[in-house]
């Protein structure tokens, strides 16, 4: 399958699914007040993602996220968390600026809810 792009706007991160290296890169800010609608399209590209490929890494790269986000981004993680026999693992890269403990404290959370391995990243 070929590489999909979700182009970033003021208010919506970056999006960049690669099958050829099972990665979805989540990059920017995240504070459209419909993240609903915008993250509604990204887990539906990673539910089609589950379907042929066993493992995945996020990327996670977010200067600034709103409550709408988080609870987008929460549906998104639960959805990587639900395994099967073929869908296995789920990995999560969360980078954040140094010294910026709210960002980190949310991949944390996200991490605790959902039971997901969470790789932090200062910069």
């Amino acid at each position: 399958m070929k590489t999909i792009i979700i182009h970033k706007t003021k208010k919506t991160p970056e999006v960049v699914i690669n099958y050829s290296t099972n990665t979805f890169s989540i990059e920017g800010h995240s504070v459209s007040e419909d993240a609903a609608y915008f993250y509604g399209h990204v887990s539906d590209e990673f539910k089609k993602y589950k379907k042929i490929r066993s493992e995945v890494l996020f990327v996670i790269n977010l200067q600034s996220l709103n409550s709408v986000s988080i609870k987008s981004l929460l549906g998104l993680f639960k959805e990587a968390s639900s395994y099967d026999d073929f869908f296995q693992k789920t990995e999560i890269d969360w980078l954040f600026p140094k010294d910026d403990t709210v960002l980190k404290e949310s991949g944390q959370l996200f991490e605790k809810i959902c039971r997901l391995k969470f790789n932090y990243k200062e910069y």
